[in-house]
């Protein structure tokens, strides 16, 4: 009688553990992009935005939540705290920086970066 009550309660913590796994990773999902270099090798800054559009400083960092290079055709996954960011990039064949690029970050969209 023992194991049958610990055998239950055993798969009742499985059980839920599972469903809070699978609702932590649709959270994440959520608020998730990809960045995508397509014509060119790019130097890319990612910052995280709030939901009215201003940069996130949380007292520790400031708001850049990437900064590196993406070689052509090479993507990156993003996670935005409210589903905003903003990117400025610069491609190998340029001099000039591009920012000021504020786009949603959500559902997996995939953002394509000249």
């Amino acid at each position: 009688m023992k194991t049958t009550y610990a055998n239950g309660f055993l798969t009742i913590i499985v059980v839920l553990l599972a469903l809070f796994l699978i609702a932590f990773s649709a959270s994440a999902a959520h608020n998730s992009c990809r960045i995508k270099a397509v014509n060119d090798d790019v130097q890319l800054r990612v910052f995280n935005l709030d939901q009215d559009g201003n940069p996130i400083r949380d007292g520790f960092s400031d708001s850049e939540i990437y900064r590196g290079v993406l070689k052509k055709g090479q993507s990156i996954k993003i996670e935005s705290s409210y589903g905003r960011i903003d990117y400025s990039y610069r491609s190998s064949s340029d001099d000039r920086n591009y920012g000021g690029n504020e786009m949603p970050c959500s559902h997996g969209e995939i953002i394509r970066v000249p």
